[in-house]
């Protein structure tokens, strides 16, 4: 058994909405959830792919802000590891009903963000299902700002 293999790495800008997450998480899952502020984080970095290609399941916010701009990082990260490791994209939107895919968590989602991630665990498979949905609903703002 992998060291992360119950493991979820939670991805956010802020602090606030990672503790949230972190919280209805563990009251669905037994699980060992690590959080990292966007900030924090490297996609070049060893320790962070590590940790991340060993979790079993990666909940990111969908969206990143910098001074450049605000462009759709979780999404794009996922994206990179398609089929390799299983991802939740979480969003401040009302689009669940529109994208319509188990990957993908809103406040209009007709269950909570626990309950999504135990689904997710016990089906990883399932996180990758109608992904291009998340991408097309997020185009507008899919790259990186210039610059960044």
């Amino acid at each position: 058994m992998a060291v992360f293999d119950r493991s979820i790495l939670v991805l956010t800008q802020r602090l606030d909405l990672f503790r949230a997450l972190e919280v209805a998480i563990r009251l669905r899952a037994d699980v060992s959830v690590m959080g990292l502020l966007w900030d924090q984080t490297s996609a070049h970095s060893d320790s962070f792919r590590v940790s991340l290609e060993e979790s079993a399941l990666v909940v990111a916010e969908l969206f990143r802000e910098s001074r450049l701009g605000v462009w759709a990082g979780g999404g794009r990260l996922a994206e990179r590891y398609l089929h390799r490791v299983p991802f939740l994209i979480v969003a401040p939107r009302y689009w669940a009903d529109e994208i319509q895919t188990p990957g993908y968590w809103d406040v209009a989602s007709p269950d909570s963000v626990g309950e999504r991630v135990h689904s997710l665990l016990a089906n990883p498979e399932l996180a990758w299902e109608n992904f291009e949905r998340i991408k097309a609903k997020a185009a507008h703002c899919w790259n990186e700002p210039e610059g960044h």
